[in-house]
């Protein structure tokens, strides 16, 4: 089991393989120092850097800020209290001047400067509860805890939610008197107004204790006074509810607080843990497509994590699967990928003799290479597996008189693409052909571990007599074009040989982009599948990356806007995504209008195109 996995499926943890740095942090007040160094201290809050009146850059002052904090358990107590006044000169006014100034002169042995420090701030911004938690700490230092006690309370007035605040008020009633203080001290910070954290706290005590219901009424005054829930919130709550078996009130408190935005993966992964076990696939659909739509290409291998879950979870619905099943089904596609859901999508192809020629194209098997950061991940090598026939299906279809249909391996069940590493047993290979009323049969195997890849490709007569002729070629993955293109000429040839086909004419100016806009091309016939197969309910999971997807097909519009096929590839998408029953393709209504009135189609693609918007917007 990677580790990834082992993070997620762990029970109810935190994803710690993301970086926190990439997450929306909830703003704990000051930097904590206990995480990073031995010397024991707290500084002002990073964000309240203020700008130097006197016109210097407030780069210069982050820069000089972060370079005391990287060095502080190197620098001799003089050097700290030397880079302390810099910045001070630097930026007189702010509050983390003030804070770290403070802490030199601490460790200088200069009590009183350090507290004047501190309360001459306050005198000229008013008290604040992050500056008496410091001052606080420096009479803890100088042995009078009365006095510190007395500030944490004046600190605690201001803001009850202070972490460290609260953390210090209650570990001194925990050391004290034990357990049960511990939570009268919480009891006493929750009456305070505005009060939130410590009613967090009680309920995780209480979750301990099994009084659930306790619990539950803690957090939701918690969270009634949140106006929006920090993300570290949102993970332990999710996280101490899992742990004590309470999932339901998991969606129930925080489901409808959940804003992908703010609380990204790491605040959703508790809760999609939620929601698929309590078999609740909308809200789980839901916050995946949310998450996908903001972009992130680091979060790519846990979302489709995720969106494999999700779709076991609906396959196993829809679809229970015999013990005894075979793990690969076929997908069935008929004429070239892009001509799907078009309004009159047979005027744009080769019209076929009743006796046409029919011949399979089945998803190759693929050796893939072991994952490096130039490989791409398994993804970018199996798709080669689909786009290999998929592409020579098309080729074919319109520009001979065959005619083809492409089988595509997928997961039985219906939970996304089969990949088969090993190259099928002849007779299987034989019986998808048979099965789909085919001639011929192209099959064939994609040896990823070198470089460049080798395409192998076996084209064999399914009739009575037998016939076979075997095509071997190379793959740049990273540039395809050129060698995909050589491939589809070595395969009608060998099509025109073994089958007795010609060349066809055909309706539409079929002719493909070219240079790196033929790779784009590709990657578009990729995502054409994508939305066919997922129409076909074969994986839902295939359209929480929809927004993306319809996105890239615009891009490679734009790219090469003389390509007849690219516009009705689009449009086709837009239709596809209406067929899928998203409201997604709403959002493009205004872009392929005017994207077609910029670059208008002509003969039967026009029509084509013209009935299936008419079909969309009207």
């Amino acid at each position: 089991m990677s580790l990834l996995k082992r993070v997620i499926e762990r029970a109810w943890g935190r994803d710690t393989s993301q970086n926190p740095e990439t997450q929306s942090e909830a703003n704990t007040g000051f930097l904590n120092l206990y995480q990073q160094s031995s010397r024991k201290a707290y500084f002002g809050k990073d964000s309240w850097a203020v700008t130097d009146p006197s016109g210097q850059s407030p780069e210069k002052a982050d820069s000089l800020y972060q370079d005391v904090i990287n060095q502080i358990d190197t620098l001799r107590d003089k050097d700290l209290l030397e880079s302390a006044r810099r910045l001070r000169d630097v930026e007189p006014d702010s509050a983390r001047s003030a804070c770290l100034l403070a802490y030199a002169l601490l460790f200088n042995g200069r009590l009183a400067e350090a507290e004047e420090t501190l309360k001459a701030w306050m005198r000229l911004n008013g008290e604040d509860a992050i500056f008496l938690i410091h001052l606080a700490r420096l009479y803890a230092e100088s042995g009078d805890q009365t006095r510190a006690e007395l500030t944490l309370w004046r600190a605690l007035k201001r803001d009850p939610n202070e972490i460290h605040a609260v953390e210090w008020f209650t570990s001194i009633h925990r050391e004290r008197f034990g357990r049960q203080e511990y939570a009268r001290a919480l009891e006493q910070l929750s009456s305070f107004p505005g009060s939130w954290r410590a009613q967090l706290w009680l309920a995780q005590v209480l979750l301990e204790e099994r009084q659930f219901d306790k619990a539950r009424r803690y957090y939701q005054q918690a969270l009634s006074v949140l106006e929006e829930v920090p993300s570290d919130v949102m993970r332990t709550v999710s996280e101490d509810l899992g742990n004590a078996g309470r999932i339901s009130d998991i969606v129930d408190l925080l489901g409808s607080r959940f804003k992908a935005d703010v609380h990204g993966l790491m605040g959703a992964s508790n809760l999609l843990r939620a929601y698929l076990e309590l078999q609740d696939t909308e809200n789980a659909l839901a916050t995946l497509r949310n998450l996908y739509a903001l972009k992130r290409p680091d979060w790519k291998e846990q979302l489709q994590y995720w969106a494999e879950k999700i779709d076991q979870q609906l396959a196993g619905r829809r679809n229970p699967t015999p013990a005894k099943a075979s793990p690969v089904s076929v997908l069935t596609l008929e004429n070239p990928v892009w001509s799907h859901r078009l309004m009159e999508g047979g005027l744009l192809l080769p019209t076929k003799g009743e006796k046409a020629v029919r011949i399979a194209f089945l998803s190759c098997s693929c050796a893939l290479e072991k994952r490096t950061e130039n490989t791409g991940g398994v993804d970018a090598q199996a798709k080669w597996a689909r786009l290999v026939p998929l592409f020579l299906a098309e080729q074919v279809h319109m520009l001979t008189t065959a005619e083809s249909v492409t089988l595509v391996t997928i997961k039985t069940g219906g939970s996304g693409f089969y990949l088969a590493e090993q190259p099928f047993k002849k007779e299987a290979a034989r019986k998808m052909g048979r099965k789909v009323g085919a001639d011929y049969l192209l099959s064939g195997h994609i040896d990823a571990t070198q470089t460049p890849w080798e395409v192998k490709l076996d084209l064999e007569s399914l009739g009575e007599t037998p016939s076979n002729q075997t095509l071997v070629a190379t793959l740049e993955s990273h540039n395809p074009g050129g060698y995909l293109l050589e491939l589809s000429r070595r395969v009608q040839r060998a099509v025109l040989e073994e089958a007795g086909v010609h060349r066809s004419l055909r309706p539409i100016d079929y002719r493909l982009p070219l240079g790196d806009c033929f790779n784009l091309y590709l990657d578009g016939l990729n995502e054409s599948l994508t939305l066919s197969a997922a129409i076909r309910n074969c994986s839902p999971a295939m359209l929480y990356d929809e927004r993306n997807l319809l996105d890239r097909l615009l891009d490679l519009v734009l790219e090469d806007t003389g390509s007849d096929v690219t516009r009705l590839m689009f449009v086709g998408a837009l239709a596809k995504s209406r067929a899928s029953g998203s409201e997604v393709f709403k959002q493009y209504e205004s872009s392929v209008k005017k994207l077609l009135v910029e670059h208008p189609l002509t003969g039967f693609a026009a029509q084509s195109v013209e009935k299936t918007l008419a079909g969309l917007y009207n």
